[in-house]
C-alpha cells in the first residue's frame, strides 16, 4: 500500500521530533564547551573571616602569571603534588580576572574576585572538562574543586599561597622555581 510507507514515514518523524523534544527538554543537550560547576550559594550577609595574616601588604604581582601547584589539601590523602598533569592553576590579569590550570586530570577554567586589602579572594563560574580519571586522579579532581569552591578568603605565608574558607585553611599552593625561565 503507498499510503501505508508515507504513514510509516511520517509516525518515525514524529516519534523523533517528540524524542528531541524531551531530550532538550530534560537538559542533555549543552552549548557549553564545559559543564558548570555550580558554587555554592553565598552566605547570607556574613561577611567573610579575614585571614589571620596581614593581607595589606600583599605584593599582588607575586599572584599573577604564574604556576601556583597544590601541595596541601586538609583532609585529602593523597600525594600532592599530584602526577602529571599537576594540580594547579595560573592567575592572570589580562583579558579581565580569569584562571586556567588543572585538576590533575582535566583542565579547569575560571573568573575570580580579589579584594587585596581584606584577602577576600572568590573563584566564579568555575569549569572544567569531563575527561575520565583514573581513581587517584578523580579523588585529586573532587578534591581541589572542593578548595576552590569553598574559597573565601587567601593569604601569602613565606612566598605559599593559601586559600581559606570561614576561618580554615582548604589549600595550600606553591609556586615552583622554573630553573629554564
Amino acid at each position: 500500500m503507498p499510503g501505508s510507507s508515507a504513514q510509516s514515514s511520517f509516525r518515525r518523524l514524529r516519534v523523533a521530533i517528540c524524542a528531541g523534544a524531551i531530550a532538550i527538554a530534560s537538559g542533555c543537550a549543552t552549548t557549553a564547551p564545559w559543564p558548570v560547576v555550580a558554587a555554592p550559594p553565598p552566605a547570607p550577609s556574613a561577611p567573610p573571616v579575614a585571614p589571620a595574616a596581614d593581607v595589606g601588604n600583599v605584593d599582588l604581582e607575586s599572584l599573577f602569571g604564574h604556576d601556583w601547584i597544590f601541595v596541601e589539601i586538609p583532609g585529602f590523602h593523597e600525594p600532592l603534588p599530584s602526577a602529571l598533569p599537576v594540580a594547579g592553576f595560573i592567575m592572570t590579569r589580562e583579558s579581565g580576572r580569569i584562571l586556567t590550570g588543572t585538576t590533575g586530570c582535566n583542565q579547569m577554567s575560571s573568573g575570580y574576585r580579589l579584594y587585596a586589602a581584606t584577602g577576600r579572594l572568590e573563584f566564579t563560574n568555575l569549569r572544567n572538562n569531563r575527561r575520565l580519571c583514573d581513581r587517584v586522579s578523580s579523588d585529586t579532581e573532587e578534591a581541589v574543586l572542593h578548595a576552590m569552591i569553598a574559597t573565601d578568603s587567601f593569604r601569602m605565608v613565606g612566598g605559599d599561597l593559601e586559600l581559606w574558607s570561614k576561618g580554615s585553611l582548604v589549600a595550600r599552593l606553591v609556586h615552583p622555581v622554573h630553573p629554564f625561565r
